[in-house]
């Protein structure tokens, strides 16, 4: 337990730094604080994936299934696609954009419940759970990089079009580039959530739970599932490109607020 606090506690410290060293060199644009940035956040994720792994091998469940582990995870998997964004694409813009939304994450877990319940954790301990959860979570990440791109995108056509040349439009990568990612990352949601969906009842059946199907979670689950393999269908039928492309994406990403909103409503049994 002191490693693990420790570590939760130096990983959160040099998040913060990162974090900054990102805006200013947004603010300043230097190779120098890019550099310290990128290498904070490199050691932000091998924090992180020593964490989660401590808290694995020190439970008897699986650390996804309280609200503290799921944000955890959740800034794993921003920090874990953000440095290969950045290594394949070169966009520290949205590296700092979503590093911002994944430090929020960590700064959240420190006012929720670190661990399930004894009962919770006796139920839904299971591979399949975990493959489930992570694969959810893992989804919802892609979806929430697309959200982000597609706000990314929207505000810089609207600045473009009033020719409102600032240091967002100096830095932020082309509109061609940003259009195939938030195509992209959607694509890599929707079999994921399928797939999470698929296991997920199975190991309900398996497990006998009362009232599966009758759980609001399960049902808005789905839900996110269709609007976003509609999005995608339309995006490939229709060909849909530009502001409309980007605009669905970012109306589409509420059906994942919604989701996550009831798993804190206490209407559901899900906690993640």
């Amino acid at each position: 337990m002191g490693a693990e606090r420790y570590i939760y506690g130096v990983t959160i410290y040099l998040y913060a730094l990162s974090v900054l060293f990102f805006f200013s060199d947004f603010l300043h644009a230097s190779k120098r604080r890019n550099w310290i940035a990128m290498s904070l956040l490199i050691g932000v994720w091998a924090l992180q994936s020593t964490f989660l792994f401590i808290r694995f091998m020190e439970r008897d469940f699986v650390p996804v299934l309280s609200m503290f582990d799921t944000l955890m995870f959740y800034a794993w998997v921003i920090v874990t696609f953000s440095i290969i964004v950045n290594a394949l694409f070169r966009m520290p813009l949205f590296v700092f954009i979503s590093n911002v939304a994944g430090f929020g994450m960590v700064a959240a877990s420190l006012f929720v419940t670190r661990d399930a319940s004894a009962a919770i954790s006796r139920q839904l301990v299971s591979e399949l759970l975990f493959l489930h959860v992570s694969l959810a979570l893992v989804a919802y990440a892609f979806f929430l990089f697309s959200f982000l791109l597609s706000l990314l995108y929207l505000t810089l056509n609207y600045m473009l079009k009033k020719k409102r040349w600032n240091k967002l439009v100096l830095r932020a990568p082309s509109l061609s580039r940003i259009e195939p990612l938030i195509y992209g990352s959607s694509v890599i949601g929707v079999p994921l959530l399928l797939s999470s969906l698929i296991l997920g009842i199975i190991w309900a059946h398996q497990q006998a739970v009362a009232g599966f199907w009758l759980d609001v979670k399960t049902w808005t689950s789905f839900l996110v599932f269709f609007v976003y393999a509609y999005y995608v269908f339309r995006r490939t039928v229709s060909n849909w490109s530009g502001k409309p492309l980007a605009l669905s994406n970012a109306i589409a990403f509420s059906t994942v607020i919604l989701n996550t909103f009831i798993s804190n409503f206490g209407i559901s049994f899900h906690r993640w």
